[in-house]
Order: C-alpha cells, then sequence, then structure tokens
C-alpha cells in the first residue's frame, strides 16, 4: 500500500434543536432519512442498494432515559428491503412514493417497520449493478438536534446514476426532482463523507456514545487509479468525548 495514509477527522460541535420533520407541507418531505434516487437504468432493469456498517453502531434508546449503547443490530441494510422486489428508475413526478433507509430514532414509527433502519455508525453504501460505493459516517449524538440546514436537518438524498455508475447527494430535497440540476455533489468511489458536514454543521460531538474512543478507529480502504490499481487505507477517527484543548 506504498504506506500512504490518508486520515479524517469529524471535530466537534454543539447543537441544539428537537428531532423532528418540520414544514412537512412547505418542503414535501416527510418519510424516511436517507432518500435513494436511481436513474440510467435499461427497461425491466432494476437495482437494490447496501448499507452496511464498518464500524461499531451506536443506537438510541426510545424511551427515557434516552441514553446510547453500543448494538449488534443495525449492520446489514437494503434497499428495498431484501424480501420486496428491486426498484427502478426513480420518477421526478412521483417524489411523494420516494424511499431509502430510516434512522432507528426516527418518530416515523410506521416507515421504521417498513423500511430498513441505521444508527449511529459508519455505513458503506453500495449497489448491485456497477463498481461505485463510498462511506458516510453518522457517529453524531447532535444527530437530529441540527440547525440552519438546508432542507430537512436529518435528511439526506442520495442519487445513483448507471450510464455514469456514480453516486451523488443534495442536502435539499427542493431541488431532489431536478435530476440534472448543478446542484447535485458528485461523490467519487471510496469517498469518505461527514453527514454532519453534508449539512453545513461544524462538526459532530460523540460525549454521549459509551467506551467511544475504544471503539472510534476504523480503516476503509479506497481504490485509487492510476498506472496500477492500489488501495490506500483511510483512518478514520472522530471527536475524543469530553475533550477540549
Amino acid at each position: 500500500m506504498n504506506g500512504i495514509f490518508k486520515i479524517f477527522f469529524c471535530l466537534i460541535s454543539l447543537n441544539t434543536l428537537v428531532f423532528s420533520q418540520e414544514n412537512l407541507n412547505v418542503l414535501g418531505w416527510e418519510y424516511v432519512e436517507i432518500y435513494m434516487i436511481t436513474v440510467g437504468l435499461d427497461n425491466q432493469e432494476t437495482i437494490r442498494y447496501k448499507m452496511q456498517a464498518v464500524s461499531s453502531v451506536w443506537e438510541k434508546n426510545i424511551i427515557p432515559p434516552y441514553n446510547y449503547l453500543i448494538t449488534n443490530d443495525y449492520k446489514f441494510l437494503y434497499y428495498p428491503p431484501i424480501l420486496a422486489p428491486e426498484t427502478t428508475n426513480s420518477n421526478p413526478n412521483e417524489w411523494y412514493n420516494w424511499m431509502g433507509f430510516n434512522h432507528q430514532y426516527s418518530n416515523n414509527v410506521s416507515d421504521s417497520l417498513q423500511m430498513d433502519s441505521f444508527a449511529y455508525g459508519i455505513y458503506r453504501i453500495t449497489q448491485n449493478i456497477g463498481q461505485a460505493y463510498f462511506y458516510i459516517d453518522y457517529r453524531d449524538n447532535n444527530y437530529g438536534n441540527y440547525y440552519n440546514c438546508d432542507g430537512h436537518c436529518q435528511d439526506i438524498w442520495l442519487k445513483y446514476d448507471k450510464n455514469k455508475d456514480e453516486f451523488s447527494y443534495l442536502n435539499n430535497g427542493l431541488e431532489a426532482t431536478s435530476f440534472n440540476s448543478n446542484s447535485w455533489k458528485v461523490i467519487n468511489t471510496g469517498n469518505y463523507l461527514c453527514f454532519s458536514s453534508t449539512k453545513n454543521q461544524a462538526s459532530p460531538s460523540t460525549n454521549e456514545f459509551p467506551d467511544f474512543w475504544e471503539n472510534s478507529l476504523v480503516s476503509i480502504p479506497s481504490e485509487v487509479s492510476g498506472s496500477n490499481l492500489f488501495y490506500v487505507p483511510h483512518l478514520v477517527w472522530g471527536p475524543k468525548p469530553n475533550y477540549s484543548a
């Protein structure tokens, strides 16, 4: 691996708001927290997405005292769920039918029962047609409490374009039906995203995750093209709980 390492940190921020999906009639979104959009499939071609944890995962209790704990759940997720038929191209005129992945602490109980749920961890998102994939980091106990976001603070819209074998994302659902909008941000294969950064938050907090520092280091391989294809290990930490410089 030529001794090359890339190191990523999600730093610390303090934000407070209520975990809610406000202004639903204006914004038009009220279901899952990760919307999966597909374009470029051939006629009758279908696709399934996979979201796999590559780190330790924490969940939040949905009853008092609402604390966090390390869990073995929420590690292998599929959209559509594995027992459902695969999905096809997304229709921008039927955005109200779009689904994806639900967060385990979402207040959308009915969607939690229908869609696979993720929690607080780093996930690798792939699809079963091309080679494109990327990582997204949800290890933030402030998740659901962000402010000054575009669109819903806990939501993201992910688009996979089969013709380009490429993922891209939007942090504002108001433009999600414009598949060719320049607002879509390309995610290069193997890239790492910190969710709080996609919502223009300073950085996450891990103070409430038990044993976070002992379980925070993750190595995620990423392809690097050149004369010879090789893999660079990306080392991902997180902010040390209750640390201040």
